[in-house]
């Protein structure tokens, strides 16, 4: 790329970090609750290992993150066709468990901001000239 481009890429890169940190403010304060609600809808018995992830990693800032994460993990592989991704679901919680479209939104949303974000600063980074890994 030529120098030219160096502030659109530092522009998106900025941008993705931006909005990075905005989904992660979302999931810590505003999406959290309903993320917890979601755990507690699926994990009707001991079985599964959602409950059992809330107390490992507990419910600070990293905790929450990837507690969320989980949440997110199990909404998007309940609905692959395959068989393994819904056993891997099923690990988790209930995979025939009808959740709302609110709480679904709730945890996909945030979610799905936080890895565009990613995805869009790492991008921006390879394009900045300069920058070698």
């Amino acid at each position: 790329m030529t120098d030219s481009g160096a502030p659109i890429a530092l522009f998106f890169g900025i941008g993705g970090m931006g909005l990075m940190l905005i989904a992660q403010i979302v999931i810590l304060t505003i999406a959290f609750p309903k993320i917890r609600r979601i755990e507690e809808l699926i994990s009707s018995g001991p079985e599964y290992s959602a409950l059992r992830l809330r107390k490992v990693w507990g419910g600070g800032p990293y905790g929450r993150l990837m507690r969320t994460t989980y949440v997110w993990r199990y909404l998007a592989m309940r609905k692959i066709p395959f068989g393994h991704f819904r056993r891997s679901a099923a690990n988790f919680g209930d995979p025939d468990m009808d959740i709302p479209i609110g709480l679904r939104l709730c945890a996909t949303v945030p979610s799905g901001m936080m890895f565009l974000g990613g995805a869009t600063f790492f991008i921006a980074v390879e394009f900045m000239p300069g920058f070698e890994y």
